[in-house]
């Protein structure tokens, strides 16, 4: 038991020195070894608990996307599946938008294999719903990575200089495709950029999530 206990507290320990470390200087550039003294212990130690630095920030990436999921449906209890999935996903592209240190963990991540299977398992499963729209799974695959190509797509180019796009008309954009995808109204974004900004949203240091009402609700 107290092996156990030791082991779940190391295992904290270098998620919270890689998360720590990815927020402040990037996922491509920190190194396992550089987490492993951050957090303490030896490389070997990180082999034996995780299999690559990938699948120490497919964790980090999960819990912020899962903190901010609770707290959408905390604040918008009534909301349907498909909506919940486009609210949720404009959120995180307006923080990969807002808040540059998430919008390169995410671009970096995404290019792993890792992500590709895991997020594309969650995308393939809400578009394989509406069999009216894509009866073809071979069309759902490919309209599923089409859709997983192009928030990264986004948020690089809105980093160059001459990308003077508001970052609302992306986010706009992308609800809308996301919207086409399942079928549904596309003219429905309006409807939901206005429960959007019905909240303020950010990542602290340490890929901390914060999610706020900005007025009684």
């Amino acid at each position: 038991m107290a092996n156990t206990a030791k082991g779940e507290e190391t295992k904290k320990r270098i998620i919270a020195s890689a998360r720590f470390l990815f927020y402040e200087q990037g996922y491509s550039e920190t190194g396992l070894r550089q987490i492993s003294e951050k957090a303490g212990t030896n490389v070997g130690l990180m082999n034996y608990y995780f299999e690559n630095k990938a699948g120490i920030a497919m964790l980090i990436y999960s819990d912020i996307r899962s903190t901010f999921d609770d707290l959408l449906a905390k604040y918008e209890p009534n909301l349907k599946r498909e909506e919940f999935f486009i609210l949720s996903s404009a959120i995180e592209l307006y923080l990969a938008l807002e808040c540059k240190p998430f919008g390169n963990f995410y671009c970096t991540l995404s290019a792993e294999p890792v992500f590709h299977k895991n997020i594309g398992k969650i995308i393939l499963n809400i578009v394989e719903r509406n069999k009216d729209v894509y009866p073809d799974k071979n069309l759902a695959k490919m309209h599923c990575m089409g859709i997983m190509a192009i928030k990264p797509a986004l948020i690089n180019h809105s980093r160059e200089k001459d990308f003077d796009i508001p970052h609302r008309t992306v986010i706009e954009y992308y609800m809308k495709m996301q919207l086409q995808m399942l079928g549904l109204d596309q003219d429905s974004s309006d409807a939901y950029l206005g429960i959007m900004e019905k909240y303020y949203y950010n990542l602290a240091p340490g890929f901390t999530p914060i999610m706020t009402p900005l007025f009684k609700i």
